[in-house]
C-alpha cells in the first residue's frame, strides 16, 4: 500500500475499481431497475459527496488521461427520481469534473465535434434510490480510493459506522473509545457489545487501511477536533490540512478570524503555517497582563513548592485557587 505523504494524502490510482463495482452491487443487491445509458453532463446535479478536496495536480491527471482514452472508461452512478429533471450523482464526482474541463476546454478552442464527445458520460443509471441507499454507497465507494486525506477517510468511516450502527456521527468517538476499552478488558461489556463490535469489525475490515482498534488509537483525536473546524471541512470551507493547522488556535474567535483570512487572501498552506505559529508561539511579553500573571503562576505552582510553604500560606493558596477556579467556571460572573 503506498504510504501517505505529509499532508496524509495517498497517491491517486486509476479511477476504474473492480472493487468499487462489487460493493456498489452488494449495497444495491435487492434493486434490479437500473440501466447504462451515456448522459449529458447538463442532466447531472451534484449534491455535497464523501470526496472534499481536489487537488489540481491529480484533477489534470485524471483529465490528460480521459483526454487519452478518448473519454471515460469506469461509468458513474446516477439515481433518478420521479418529478426530478435531473439526474442525482451518487458516485464518480471526479471523473464528472474532468469531463466538464474537457469540454469546456474543446468548446474554447472551438473544436465543437470534441467538446460534444466530452460533454457525455456513461453512467449506471438506478432509480427511486433511498437518501440512505445513496448516502452508504457514496460513502463506500469513496472510501475504496487510495487518494483521500486522513481526515476524510476519517470522516466518511464515521458518516458509514454512524449509519450502521444507529448513532449520530458524534457519538461515533465515544461509542469506539468505550468499545475498545470493552475488548481490552477495562470496561464491563455493555449490552449489544457483540453486534456492535461485528459492525465496526466488518466495515473497518471492508472499507479501511488500519485495523479499527489502530483507528482508535490514531485517528481519534481527528474526531476530536473543535466543533468548527471541522464544519468548516464538512463544507469545503478548509481543506484537511488546513484545519490540521487552524486547530491548534486556542479560541473559537480566532480560528474564525483565522478561516476568514485564508479564503480572503488564498493563503498557501506554508503561509498558514507561519501565522499559525505566530499567534500560538506569541512571546508572553507582548500577552495582556493578566495572561501574564496566569504564566507566572502556573510556571511556580508546583506540588514541590506548594508543599515547601508554612501551612497558613498553603491554605491562602488554596483559597485563592479555589476562587479562580470558580471564576473560570463562571460562577462568580456578574458577582
Amino acid at each position: 500500500m503506498p504510504k501517505p505523504d505529509l499532508l496524509g494524502r495517498r497517491p491517486v490510482v486509476q479511477e476504474s475499481s473492480q472493487e468499487s463495482k462489487e460493493v456498489v452491487g452488494r449495497l444495491l443487491g435487492g434493486v434490479t431497475k437500473r440501466e447504462l445509458r451515456q448522459i449529458p453532463l447538463k442532466s447531472i446535479r451534484i449534491e455535497e459527496q464523501v470526496r472534499r478536496e481536489f487537488p489540481v495536480d491529480a484533477h489534470r491527471a485524471l483529465v490528460e488521461n480521459i483526454r487519452a482514452q478518448g473519454g471515460v472508461i469506469e461509468p458513474v452512478i446516477l439515481n433518478r427520481r420521479d418529478g426530478d429533471d435531473r439526474y442525482l450523482l451518487v458516485a464518480g464526482e471526479r471523473r464528472l469534473r474532468a469531463c466538464r474541463d474537457l469540454a469546456r476546454e474543446y468548446e474554447a478552442q472551438g473544436d465543437n465535434e470534441q467538446a460534444e464527445q466530452f460533454a457525455f458520460i456513461p453512467a449506471i443509471i438506478y432509480e427511486e434510490l433511498t437518501p440512505a441507499q445513496v448516502q452508504e454507497i457514496q460513502i463506500s465507494e469513496n472510501l475504496l480510493r487510495e487518494d483521500l486525506t486522513d481526515l476524510e477517510e476519517t470522516l466518511a468511516l464515521c458518516d458509514l459506522l454512524a449509519m450502521r450502527l444507529g448513532v449520530q456521527a458524534a457519538e461515533v468517538p465515544s461509542l469506539l473509545d468505550r468499545l475498545e476499552k470493552e475488548a481490552r478488558g477495562e470496561r464491563k461489556l455493555s449490552e449489544g457489545h457483540e453486534e456492535r463490535l461485528r459492525l465496526v469489525e466488518e466495515t473497518f475490515a471492508s472499507y479501511s487501511r488500519v485495523a479499527w482498534r489502530t483507528f482508535v488509537k490514531h485517528r481519534l483525536h481527528l474526531l476530536r477536533m473543535p466543533v468548527d473546524v471541522v464544519a468548516a471541512v464538512r463544507s469545503r470551507r478548509l481543506t484537511s490540512a488546513q484545519a490540521e493547522l487552524i486547530m491548534r488556535l486556542p479560541d473559537a474567535g480566532m480560528r474564525e478570524r483565522m478561516m476568514d483570512r485564508v479564503e480572503r487572501e488564498k493563503m498557501p498552506l506554508e503561509e498558514l503555517a507561519k501565522a499559525v505559529r505566530a499567534v500560538v508561539e506569541k512571546p508572553v511579553a507582548v500577552q495582556s497582563e493578566a495572561v501574564q500573571v496566569a504564566v507566572r503562576v502556573k510556571k511556580s505552582l508546583t506540588p514541590k513548592r506548594l508543599m515547601a510553604l508554612p501551612l497558613e500560606s498553603r491554605q491562602r493558596v488554596q483559597e485563592l485557587l479555589e476562587e479562580v477556579h470558580r471564576l473560570m467556571d463562571g460562577e462568580g460572573a456578574g458577582g
